[in-house]
């Protein structure tokens, strides 16, 4: 993340993933095993189902994903090896019937729909957002969402404590990681730079590589060292929170059996301007609302294709 033809331009940091939140108070009372680094969609489905169901006139939902939906859904389709966009970066092109993409695409919709309070799809409609908002947290705290994802990021109205503040018990795992590559846009990163044009760069690199050694300055939850020394060490194992050590492990393992060859078409699924993702999110939201999956894909195979066509008509216009 820090080079560029064979340069370096900072020093890693800091690093964060994707986790997997979860109410351990409702998994005890449901006689749930807890999540684990080994889990795969299909349990967290089984125990989404669990964790779904009607209490004295308040509905507890198995799953919710407080992060932007586009990005899960991206997750999502990582764990089902569905191939989103083909191409190269400069010419891509939708692949959004192929059979694993119109697989993945039903299993969110069909979880969302089924076990959360989901109904629509962030990113899909202009000015329309179903992320953060008051009735969410509302849920969270009163402990009647069983499983979220999340980021490193504390939501506004929520903390993520592990004292006795809460009316459940909170826990923290990684989310399932097999089968499927994880995709580098999974992982954010915070790095430490020195200023080209300072006429102190031995002192700031001096300064750099000690700060990169040490810990005291790592304060976000959620937040793992870039060295795995550090992560690995005595010293940061004593400040995790429980289930950390998990979540390291199961990146560290994911990551390890990730081909070189991901890299460049997770690139490619950044998705910009030459490739416009608003109709493969929209497909999500109706499939959503139940609107058939096949039917919606390839409404916007044909919407997508005609954008990039488009687009790239322009460009060549504008040279």
């Amino acid at each position: 993340m820090f080079r560029d033809n064979g340069a370096l331009y900072g020093l890693p940091d800091q690093i964060g993933f994707r986790l997997l939140y979860y109410n351990k108070t409702a998994f005890d009372a449901r006689g749930l095993s807890y999540p684990r680094g080994d889990w795969t969609l299909d349990d967290l489905l089984h125990a989404a189902q669990q964790l779904s169901f009607e209490d004295g006139g308040r509905t507890h939902y198995g799953f919710a994903s407080r992060s932007w939906q586009p990005s899960a859904l991206r997750y999502i389709l990582d764990r089902f090896e569905a191939v989103a966009v083909r191409g190269k970066a400069e010419a891509p092109q939708p692949n959004y019937t192929d059979p694993k993409v119109v697989a993945a695409v039903r299993f969110y919709a069909d979880l969302l729909r089924n076990y959360s309070p989901h109904a629509l799809i962030d990113g899909a409609v202009v000015n329309r957002d179903d992320g953060p908002n008051e009735a969410f947290y509302a849920l969270l705290n009163a402990g009647q969402i069983g499983m979220w994802f999340d980021t490193i990021l504390q939501p506004r109205g929520f903390l993520y404590s592990f004292d006795d503040s809460k009316p459940y018990e909170l826990g923290v795992a990684p989310p399932p990681l097999q089968p499927g590559t994880v995709s580098m846009k999974e992982i954010q990163a915070t790095g430490l730079y020195i200023a080209a044009t300072t006429p102190h760069a031995t002192a700031c690199w001096a300064w750099l590589t000690t700060l990169s050694r040490d810990l005291t300055h790592m304060h976000a939850a959620g937040r793992f060292p870039a060295r795995r020394s550090l992560v690995e060490s005595a010293a940061f194992r004593q400040q995790a929170r429980p289930g950390d050590r998990e979540v390291y492990a199961a990146y560290r393992d994911a990551l390890e059996r990730m081909p070189p060859a991901h890299n460049e078409q997770a690139q490619l699924e950044t998705f910009g301007p030459a490739l416009d993702a608003y109709w493969l999110f929209q497909a999500l939201e109706r499939a959503l609302h139940g609107e058939d999956v096949e039917q919606a894909l390839a409404e916007a195979q044909a919407q997508t294709e005609a954008y990039v066509a488009c687009y790239q008509a322009r460009q060549q216009w504008l040279v």
